[in-house]
C-alpha cells in the first residue's frame, strides 16, 4: 500500500505529452483490475507455499506474528468501509517498520521459511484490503454511491 501511495506522490507534478484523454471511470477501472490481479497473485503464492510447507510438523506449532501493518487502522467490514467519511486531508502517520528482514535472511532454513510464510501471509492480507478499498473508492467517485 505504501508503494502505491509513494508512486502517486512521485508522479504528482509530472506531466506527460497528451496522447488522448482517459476518463476517470476508465482509470479507476484499470486500478481496480490491477489491484485484483495483484491480490490474486498474492493469494496464489500464499496457497502454494501453504500447501508445500504447512505439513511440516514444526510449522504447525509456530504461531505467525501479527502483520506489521496491522497497527494501521482500517475498517474491518464492508459496512464500516461504507460508513467511513471521505477525508480531504492526508494524515501523516508513523508507519511501523517491518522487523522480519533478519529472519528472512537467516541461514536456518526453518526460520527463513517461516519468515517468508509470514511475509506472504501479510502480503495477501494487505493486497486484499487494497483491492476492497479501491473498489469502494471507485463506487464513491465514479458512481457517486
Amino acid at each position: 500500500m505504501l508503494l502505491l501511495v509513494s508512486n502517486l506522490f512521485l508522479w504528482e507534478h509530472v506531466t506527460s505529452k497528451p496522447t488522448g484523454s482517459v476518463s476517470s471511470e476508465d482509470l479507476y477501472h484499470r486500478a481496480v483490475q490491477q489491484s485484483h490481479t495483484t491480490y490474486g497473485l498474492a493469494a496464489d503464492i500464499y496457497q502454494e507455499f501453504d500447501l508445500k510447507f504447512f505439513r511440516r510438523s514444526w510449522f504447525r506449532t509456530r504461531i505467525p506474528s501479527v502483520c506489521h501493518t496491522a497497527s494501521i487502522h482500517t475498517p474491518e467490514s464492508r459496512e464500516e468501509v461504507h460508513e467511513t467519511k471521505s477525508q480531504i486531508e492526508v494524515e501523516e502517520n508513523a508507519y511501523p517498520a517491518w522487523s522480519g528482514l533478519a529472519d528472512l535472511q537467516s541461514s536456518d532454513e526453518d526460520t527463513h521459511l517461516f519468515a517468508f510464510y509470514s511475509l506472504v501471509r501479510c502480503l495477501k492480507r494487505d493486497t486484499h484490503k487494497i483491492d476492497t478499498y479501491l473498489k469502494v473508492l471507485r463506487c464513491r467517485v465514479v458512481f457517486n454511491n
